[in-house]
């Protein structure tokens, strides 16, 4: 599968790193809940916070490069991979 080398638009990509700069925030939060042993209960809910914040942001930018894809022959390609992550 070769998918158009095309750039997100600034906006979305902007987006993307903001969202991401969240996660990894989440992330050292998690890190810092094991380190002082918190519940796991609260350690599994921070963690699927962010697996869904990190789906989100796969779904976002593969949706942009579908309304940016000038190739009709990538959109095939792109529709299993979002059926694929919308399973996730």
């Amino acid at each position: 599968m070769k998918l158009s080398m095309k750039k997100p638009q600034a906006s979305s990509s902007c987006a993307s790193v903001n969202q991401l700069k969240r996660i990894s925030g989440q992330i050292n939060g998690i890190i810092n809940m094991i380190e002082t042993e918190r519940s796991c209960v609260e350690i599994v809910d921070q963690v699927l916070a962010v697996r869904s914040s990190i789906s989100r942001v796969g779904k976002d930018l593969l949706l942009n490069q579908v309304k940016n894809c000038s190739n009709e022959n990538e959109l095939g390609d792109l529709e299993t991979i979002l059926k694929k992550l919308f399973n996730y």
